[in-house]
């Protein structure tokens, strides 16, 4: 039940780490809603996944929701590096 990057799960594993809410959090690092890019991308996937390519939906489209994943990959680093570096110190991210 928890194996796609879902906001219900993003936000129960980040709340383990001591960074909640994570996506009013995500959202000041990206500076746009982070929770419904995800939530797109994981719709568009869905649907591809269990019903192939949908109408309407354009190459052009899928690089665009690629795209949103990695920048939203790029966010959840950023704001992790953050928290890691203000709770234990940079060095334990560079060994």
């Amino acid at each position: 039940d928890s194996k796609y990057p879902s906001p219900k799960n993003i936000k129960q594993l980040f709340r383990r780490c001591g960074i909640d809410p994570v996506f009013n959090r995500l959202n000041a690092v990206a500076k746009r809603d982070v929770e419904s890019l995800i939530t797109s991308f994981n719709d568009v996937r869905t649907e591809m996944a269990h019903q192939g390519m949908p109408v309407g939906l354009s190459a052009k489209d899928v690089r665009s929701h690629i795209a949103d994943a990695k920048s939203f990959v790029g966010y959840i680093d950023r704001l992790f590096y953050a928290h890691v570096v203000k709770t234990t110190g940079a060095h334990c991210w560079t060994i």
